[in-house]
Order: C-alpha cells, then structure tokens, then sequence
C-alpha cells in the first residue's frame, strides 16, 4: 500500500510540474507577444515592391521603448480608424515635409529613397511641419497607398507605432 500512494503521490507531482510548464510557457508566449515581437500577414499592397500583399513579417516591438523611429524604418502603426497599417518612416516631428513633381522633400532637401521604382509618379503634397511626438508614414507603393498624405490617417502619434518590421519571411528579407 505504501508503494502505491508513492506512486500516486509521484503522478500527482509530476501533473502539477506539467501543469506549471504549461502555465509558464503561456504566460511567456502572451508577454512576448505583447511586448516583444509579433508575427503579422502583410494585407495591403502599399508598400509594394518592398512587401507584398500576404508575406509574413517579424515585428520587433521592444524596439521603441528604448528609442524612437528613425527615417526610412518600415513600421506597423495603428491608425484613426482603428485599422493597423504597414508604411516606412518619412519625417520625423519637428521637420518640414513637402511632394513636389514626385519628389519628396524633407527641411528642403531631396530625400534619397533608393527603395522605391524609378518613374514613380503621385500626387504633390504642400509643405507641412511634423508635430511634437508625431511622425510622417508613406507606404512605397506611392500612386496607391493611403498614408499621412491622406487626411483621414495624418500624422501617427509615437504611442500608435506598434514597431518595425526588421525580417520578412518568405522570401527572407532582413530591415535594418
């Protein structure tokens, strides 16, 4: 008899480890999710041709806890409408932000953008200051995406970036 509740005992010790490590593994699962990194399914064309409509991408999320979105960072931001968006940092708050001829210009000078097709052609946007904690998003597919040229998006708060996508996966593509 003695055997026997040692063996009940012992299975009922190793039930609760198991329950524990589930436990554990949940917890650690949501925490990293929420403030870590996410996986997300790119929905919109707007940043063609660097993202496409249904790649899989890493979403570094702890990122900007510590530091704050620099130019050309591909972010995940929600927006007014509740909607989360996928567009690259343009301009940061305080600088001066204007489109003209299909050429974005930043405090008056040309910003390079190497990332986007040549002959690229949308529509002209009158010079703006970036607010205080706020920044300018543009998706890279220009003539299409809705972005902070767009009324209904404007500037995106810092709290409303979620993070930077820093990997896409298929094919494997890593973002500084």
């Amino acid at each position: 008899m003695d055997k026997e509740n040692k063996k009940v005992k012992s299975t009922k010790s190793e039930a609760i480890e198991w329950i524990k490590a589930i436990l554990f593994a949940v917890v650690l699962a949501i925490f990293i999710r929420a403030f870590i990194f996410e996986m997300v399914q790119i929905e919109q064309s707007s940043m063609y041709p660097t993202l496409h409509s249904g790649d899989k991408c890493a979403v570094w999320k702890a990122g900007y806890i510590f530091d704050e979105p620099e130019r050309g960072d591909i972010v995940i931001a929600n927006v007014s409408s509740g909607k989360r968006y996928v567009k690259r940092v343009i301009a940061l708050e305080g600088e001066s932000i204007e489109v003209v001829n299909s050429v974005v210009y930043v405090n008056g000078e040309v910003l390079g953008e190497e990332y986007l097709p040549d002959g690229l052609v949308y529509d002209d946007y009158p010079k703006t200051t970036v607010p205080e904690g706020s920044y300018f998003l543009m998706g890279d597919n220009r003539p299409t995406s809705i972005d902070s040229r767009n009324s209904s998006i404007g500037f995106i708060k810092e709290k409303d970036i979620i993070g930077r996508v820093f990997l896409r996966i298929s094919p494997m593509t890593w973002y500084n």
